[in-house]
């Protein structure tokens, strides 16, 4: 009898130490921030919305490689007319109306391109205000993208995407901001002061066959105004597409068509100057 009940009490001896054993590993777990092998680990939802597996620790779990979801690039290609199409002719807000989801990134753009879109020439900003809301749209996803300033050498450009990436702004609110913008009428920005007008207008019936004799642009051949656009930043536009800043990248396929003709008119920085010069003799005075 005496010998059965040592027995029992060395046995239970043996299970509380297994006990503060596991008690033990589950408090350094913890502490590590942790959890066992081969346990799936769980994000508790709220509500009674069903538990989700992390897709990263779950695809190691099963011998695979976790792969990127894809993400959708279809509205880089999209055209003027499939945008109108898909947002409707009519202007969403009156001039100075905002949608919610562009009050913060209003406030950055205004910054660098005034109030009103009107643009700085102090700090070589576009006029966007009245541009395309079509346009404005396109040319937003393509910096949000990296489509454009996907080099280095485009320096307005990486300050640009710098900026609407820290406005945290999805492909719908850089749409309602490209609204917004478009809703204004802005004097036209400074022309060039300089070039020879008699030669940009020879090369520039080039450019005719898509943005128009009168260089207002097309939405059906998905091209945008040039008249009232500031001058230097159009030079400095066609001096990207030729040196291949702009319009190299595969996404871009607006950009990819402009540049070869661009490269086929513009040999130089001059001949960039003596078309913007031109250019702005197209105003309405």
């Amino acid at each position: 009898m005496g010998l059965a009940l040592a027995r029992d009490l060395l046995f239970a001896t043996m299970i509380a130490a297994y006990i503060r054993f596991l008690l033990l590993g589950a408090a350094l777990a913890v502490t590590a921030g942790c959890h066992p092998p081969n346990v799936p680990k769980r994000v508790e939802a709220r509500g009674n919305e069903a538990r989700t597996t992390e897709p990263a620790e779950a695809a190691a779990e099963s011998g695979q490689a976790a792969q990127p979801a894809e993400e959708d690039e279809s509205h880089l290609r999209e055209t003027a007319q499939e945008y109108l199409a898909r947002r409707g002719d009519a202007k969403p807000f009156q001039s100075g109306e905002i949608a919610p989801s562009a009050v913060g990134p209003v406030a950055s753009c205004i910054t660098c391109h005034g109030a009103h879109g009107e643009g700085i020439p102090e700090l070589g900003t576009p006029r966007i205000g009245g541009l395309a809301e079509w346009y404005l749209a396109r040319q937003l996803k393509y910096f949000h993208q990296g489509v454009r300033a996907s080099t280095a050498q485009d320096v307005h450009g990486t300050q640009m995407r710098a900026v609407l990436l820290a406005s945290r702004t999805d492909a719908a609110g850089l749409e309602d901001l490209a609204a917004y913008f478009s809703t204004f009428h802005p004097q036209p920005a400074p022309a060039l002061e300089s070039g020879e007008i008699t030669h940009g207008e020879k090369l520039f019936t080039v450019c005719v066959a898509c943005h128009g004799a009168d260089g207002q642009g097309s939405a059906a051949l998905n091209t945008p105004g040039l008249v009232d656009q500031n001058g230097d930043y159009l030079v400095r536009q066609l001096d990207n597409y030729r040196t291949g800043v702009r319009g190299s990248d595969s996404r871009d396929i607006f950009g990819q068509q402009m540049r070869p003709i661009v490269m086929s008119v513009i040999g130089t920085h001059e001949d960039a100057v003596d078309v913007v010069a031109y250019i702005g003799t197209l105003r309405s005075h």
